[in-house]
Order: structure tokens, then sequence, then C-alpha cells
């Protein structure tokens, strides 16, 4: 954070491509039809690449957009975000998005993480705002404290879960303890 907002960073080895000055100018000197189509083939993939860059950057930018409040306060406030929601925010595909994604690590003040854990859905007739991730971290530490000579049941469980606002179905608390 700067005061301003967070600043993104992209750690990339593809800043520094160039085509060599000295073949294109040798190239422009004429009679040099192959090193020609290499050299558009170079610009291409060079644009390519940038293009590529500058989509990432505002995947991520738009995501931390929406979850910011995990980077303030931590797993338990991660908002629902779905690949479509964001394809439709930034106009593009959502295979577009699931590519760039993919395989995509990202360092925060709360941790390292996919990119792709900042994805999660919401449960269907919830209204409480908060993810699937996250429910299942409430879920996950409420196991977690319970007094293990009383456990909390299932219907225990989503009794305490509808005191923060959180409906969900006995069988759906039964799936997320068993994963």
């Amino acid at each position: 954070s700067t005061g301003d907002g967070w600043k993104i960073y992209i750690n990339s080895t593809y800043n520094s491509l160039s085509i060599n000055k000295e073949y294109s100018k040798a190239i422009k000197k004429g009679g040099y039809d192959q090193l020609l189509e290499q050299q558009r083939e170079a610009k291409a993939l060079i644009l390519g690449i940038e293009i590529r860059q500058s989509t990432l950057s505002s995947v991520i930018e738009k995501v931390f957009q929406i979850q910011e409040p995990f980077l303030v306060y931590g797993d338990l406030s991660l908002k629902p975000l779905q690949i479509k929601e964001l394809a439709d925010l930034l106009e593009l595909s959502e295979s577009t998005i699931s590519r760039i994604v993919q395989d995509k690590f990202i360092q925060t003040p709360r941790g390292t993480y996919a990119l792709r854990f900042f994805f999660s859905s919401s449960i269907k007739n919830d209204n409480s705002g908060k993810s699937v991730t996250t429910i299942k971290l409430i879920i996950e530490k409420l196991i977690a404290d319970e007094n293990k000579s009383n456990p909390l049941s299932d219907e225990g469980i989503v009794s305490l879960l509808k005191d923060q606002d959180i409906l969900i179905a006995r069988r759906t608390v039964s799936k997320y303890r068993k994963s």
C-alpha cells in the first residue's frame, strides 16, 4: 500500500526483448527476404507478449480492487469472485482470464498465493457476501476451536454461522467438514 492504493509489480523476464538494431539496419538495405519475415515474426511475438503482460496487469488490478479487504483483513475477508464476473468487468473472454491466471502466483502482504485462489463462488441462497473459501475457513476455525470432548454438530455449526448472517445448509457444512 502506498497511501494512494496498492501498487502492482509484475516480475517478468520478457521486458528486455528487442530486435537487434544491426540486423534491422541490414534488413532495411534490402536483399534479405528471409530475415525480413523473421523480423516481422519477432515484432509480432514481442507485441503479443506486451499485450499479455498488459492483460495480466489489468486482471490483477481488478482482482485486488475487488479483494482489497483480503489484503487489509486477511483470508476471512475474501469476497466471492468468479472468472465470468471478472471477464464481464474487463470485457474479456472467460477463456482469456482463465489462461492468464493459470500457473501465476502473487506475493501479497499476507503471503504468496496462486492467482486462482482469489476466485471463489458464493453459496447459493446465502446473502452474506462471503466466498465459499471464506465460509470453509470459518468452519475450519470453528472445528479447530471446538471442545474436543464435546464437538460441535453440523447443526450447531449451522447455528453459529447463522449468528454471523451466513445461511448454509447442514449437508453443506457436513460436506465442508469432510473436505
